[in-house]
């Protein structure tokens, strides 16, 4: 139930680039798979980043990647528990075997820097695959490495990204702080950063052989022919999307403060809230006024007392 909030963003990311457009084994593209993420024998990936909280605070590590096996594809996900000072994994799948561990260094101002290391020790020549750790803590808060305290820490094959306060995905792709699915994409088409409308169409091109070669290869290729195939013109047109709901007054939200311009930004991330006005500065910019959920005194924020009436962009709210 911790990862819960991850599992979309973090399963976009187990198998993006899995099986590419014309998605047939025989095109050129889908040759050589899993351009990223990928950790052969004897290699190692892992990431660096700040965590603001105490060195004793719980941390569980998950850690998720495919394996290939023979002419299967298996997913494979391991946990691990110990602190942010310190904590170790290990696993072995058939031919596949080797460890992963974290270890905390202080990072001065209150901050420790949590170090990453996922190592591949297979004695076969068989690699980790859209490999990835999810990290949740079970108090601080991860910090963005958009903060300009983040320029300490190292990559090393994989990047921090932040989902919540103390909910963090290591990807091996670059993401924004906050990723989420886009509502118009109910369909696994392997590539979270294309457009499904596009890949719909494109796939609604291909010839009855090119089709058939689809049926007759991968499983997970032949159920996304068959789910395209199967739309109906309303859902194809629902794909068109682009469209987002515009906020109003009495619209409820979830916090996604950017800017971390003070303690506020780190209290109030990832809280409902209401918005109770819609608001224009002299330059034209908008700012929405919310008053937070569990707020004892959010009818004062509603009549507009300061304390409890907080201001957020557009691009800082989620719908709820």
């Amino acid at each position: 139930m911790i990862f819960e909030a991850a599992e979309k963003i973090a399963n976009a990311v187990l198998y993006e680039g899995y099986l590419l457009y014309p998605y047939r084994l025989s095109a050129i593209k889908n040759q050589k798979r899993w351009t990223f993420g990928e950790v052969p024998a004897g290699a190692a990936t892992g990431m660096e980043c700040l965590f603001e909280g105490p060195a004793a605070a719980r941390l569980t590590v998950r850690l998720r990647f495919l394996h290939e096996c023979g002419s299967s594809i298996e997913e494979r996900d391991v946990m691990a528990e110990g602190t942010i000072s310190k904590g170790r994994g290990e696993f072995y799948f058939e031919s596949l075997g080797g460890a992963f561990e974290w270890q905390a260094e202080n990072g001065g101002e209150g901050l420790f820097k949590i170090v990453l290391r996922i190592e591949n020790r297979s004695a076969e020549p068989v690699s980790l695959l859209s490999c990835h750790a999810l990290f949740a803590a079970e108090e601080g808060a991860f910090v963005s490495m958009t903060d300009p305290k983040a320029g300490v820490c190292v990559q090393r094959g994989l990047w921090p990204i932040l989902l919540e306060r103390g909910l963090l995905l290591a990807a091996p792709i670059l993401l924004p702080d906050h990723p989420t699915i886009a509502p118009e994409s109910p369909r696994d088409l392997f590539d979270g950063t294309e457009i499904d409308e596009i890949l719909s169409l494109r796939i609604q091109t291909l010839t009855e052989a090119e089709k058939e070669e689809i049926r007759k290869g991968d499983e997970r290729g032949r159920k996304l022919l068959e789910r395209t195939e199967a739309l109906s013109s309303e859902q194809l047109l629902a794909l068109h999307g682009g469209r987002r709901p515009v906020f109003k007054a009495g619209d409820r939200v979830r916090l996604r403060p950017q800017g971390r311009a003070d303690i506020m930004d780190l209290a109030l991330a990832g809280r409902e809230a209401t918005i109770v006005a819609v608001e224009e500065d002299f330059e034209g910019r908008f700012h929405l006024a919310v008053t937070v959920a569990d707020d004892p005194g959010s009818d004062l924020g509603q009549a507009g007392f300061p304390g409890h009436r907080f201001y957020f962009g557009p691009e800082e709210l989620e719908a709820l």
